[in-house]
């Protein structure tokens, strides 16, 4: 796979998985919401205690998510800076053989 290639693949990565994990969260909150909302209707839970034990959920998925998605960013920046690095020096490889190629088609034109 030529390096273009990886760079795009690794950006629907991160998209893909950035969406996945917003998509997570709020199926969990929802699926939640809804065995909450069962309790309280059942009188198990009083609305007030539902409430908070939501915002309480929905504060620590988001933090996780928040998390997870620093690691992700992290990953990303780790990964192009390598892949930057194997560029340089592809491209420093080329150089020299281009000046290798230079001198002697220089040699052998005089």
């Amino acid at each position: 796979m030529n390096k273009a290639r990886k760079i795009t693949h690794l950006k629907n990565f991160v998209r893909h998985t950035t969406f996945a994990t917003h998509g997570l969260a709020s199926f969990t909150l929802e699926e939640a919401s809804q065995l909450v909302q069962s309790l309280v209707d059942l009188g198990k839970l009083e609305p007030e205690q539902g409430t908070k034990l939501l915002d309480r959920l929905s504060d620590r998925l988001n933090l996780a998510g928040q998390k997870l998605r620093d690691r992700i960013d992290q990953a990303t920046v780790d990964l192009l800076d390598r892949l930057e690095q194997t560029l340089v020096a592809e491209l420093d490889d080329l150089e020299q053989r281009l000046c290798v190629l230079d001198q002697r088609t220089a040699v052998h034109a005089d």
